[in-house]
């Protein structure tokens, strides 16, 4: 249908007529006015939308300038659609003002296939360090079924990653429509989409269209055509770059939490004439050293330009699996040599969190004297080493004469952070040593 009257004070009025249960590929209409004109910039013409203050500045997409019907699908009890085409001399608008007035699809005609043998598994907590260890935190690849590789936990009870594949079913007994198609998948921690320590690498999706589920549920991670033309948005809904990225710390130009895929005019998404069942391969997850919640991706499935067709969200696991950042803030160190003596104590505390913090040590010396260390600053990732007989004191108690070092010790270190550490006693003159790892208390 064309219409190639001037859109200025045109009022053009048309009327069609569709049986329920009309061939979807034949029976149907689609209003491109303008031929569904969009914004040029190198010849600055085309159609611009509304800002948020009125402002016609907005670029324009072929959604915005495109009303769909489809019948396809329509229920029996919808008998009339009303959409009304308003010009206002330099603009045009919809009355009402949504371009999707008359896509009409039942609720329920789409639904997520859950495949057999299904388990969630748990994704790794990857914050710790120290020593020097550069850490990392291993992207999660859903379709992956090799953990530890796949950024899921191998060792949480019986609970290892499998068979979670992303598959949405027709449930009206048609297959797909053949027509192009947007994706839209939102990273979601614990229900809520937001910098929770999740984002989308810069990874294709992938898809691909079956027959019967079977199929569908033994395609493998590499199965699927990639779909093309990303667009990633963080959680205030502003464009970002994804990256692939193994770090625990996610730069927030890269923080991706919402990623759009097929552009305008959208892609077939490998779906057959006769395909029931739509396969699609996520891009890998990364995570970082704040990711501790239940992690779900938000689908949806539109047609091009025309509009939702299915949303539901998909659990990718369960609650993050290993112990805290640490087990404990407090260390325990033993045994010193009295540092008067012909032995070096040299005492090493490590942080092997992912933040900066604090320490204090407290000596318990043989002769009843108790010292205090001054607080100490060391680095996430970082170590403090110093010979005891270096550390600044203070005197809390003196019985045995308050002289620093002239008797064995113990110590107790209090972080701020999560510590680790040893100790090394030398005799400098043979050369011997020895040494022991700290026992952190609380666990």
């Amino acid at each position: 249908l064309t219409y190639d009257g001037s859109v200025f004070g045109a009022d053009p009025t048309i009327e069609a007529t569709f049986l329920h249960g009309a061939d979807p590929d034949t029976e149907k209409m689609t209003f491109a006015f303008l031929d569904q004109a969009v914004y040029v910039p190198t010849t600055d013409t085309g159609l611009f939308v509304p800002d948020a203050f009125g402002n016609y500045q907005v670029v324009a997409d072929k959604a915005d300038n495109t009303l769909c019907i489809d019948v396809s699908q329509m229920p029996a009890s919808i008998t009339t659609f009303d959409g009304n085409f308003d010009s206002k001399g330099d603009k045009y608008t919809w009355l009402p003002s949504d371009p999707q007035i008359a896509h009409v699809v039942e609720s329920n005609s789409y639904l997520f296939e859950e495949c057999k043998g299904r388990v969630l598994g748990r994704t790794v907590c990857e914050g710790a360090g120290g020593q020097g260890i550069t850490v990392t935190c291993t992207p999660i690849e859903n379709e992956m079924e090799n953990a530890p590789f796949d950024g899921f936990c191998n060792n949480y009870l019986t609970e290892i990653h499998q068979n979670n594949k992303i598959i949405i079913r027709t449930a009206n007994g048609s297959p797909f429509e053949a027509v192009n198609y947007n994706v839209t998948l939102d990273i979601l921690v614990d229900g809520v989409m937001g910098e929770f320590g999740a984002y989308w690498s810069n990874g294709d999706i992938l898809t691909e269209g079956f027959t019967n589920a079977t199929d569908a549920c033994n395609a493998t991670n590499s199965t699927g055509m990639a779909i093309g033309t990303y667009a990633y948005y963080d959680v205030d809904g502003d464009p970002v770059n994804a990256v692939y990225d193994d770090d625990c710390f996610i730069d927030p130009a890269n923080r991706a939490v919402r990623v759009v895929a097929g552009g305008d005019d959208g892609v077939t998404l490998g779906l057959g004439a006769s395909d029931d069942f739509l396969y699609i391969n996520l891009p890998a997850i990364l995570q970082d050293s704040t990711l501790s919640g239940a992690l779900s991706v938000r689908v949806t499935l539109s047609k091009a330009p025309c509009g939702t067709i299915f949303t539901g969200t998909w659990d990718i696991s369960e609650a993050a699996c290993c112990k805290p950042d640490a087990q404990t803030g407090t260390a325990l160190y033993p045994y010193f040599a009295k540092s008067t003596g012909a032995f070096v104590n040299v005492m090493i505390v490590d942080n092997v969190g992912m933040t900066d913090g604090t320490f204090t040590a407290t000596f318990y010396e043989e002769d009843g004297d108790v010292f205090v260390s001054n607080s100490t600053a060391v680095m996430a990732g970082r170590m403090f080493v110093s010979a005891l007989v270096d550390i600044p004191v203070t005197p809390v108690a003196t019985v045995g004469g308050g002289t620093w070092g002239d008797a064995k010790c113990w110590a107790q270190v209090s972080a701020s952070f999560a510590v680790d550490g040893s100790a090394w006693i030398v005799e400098p003159s043979s050369g011997q040593s020895f040494g022991y790892i700290c026992r952190l208390l609380g666990i």
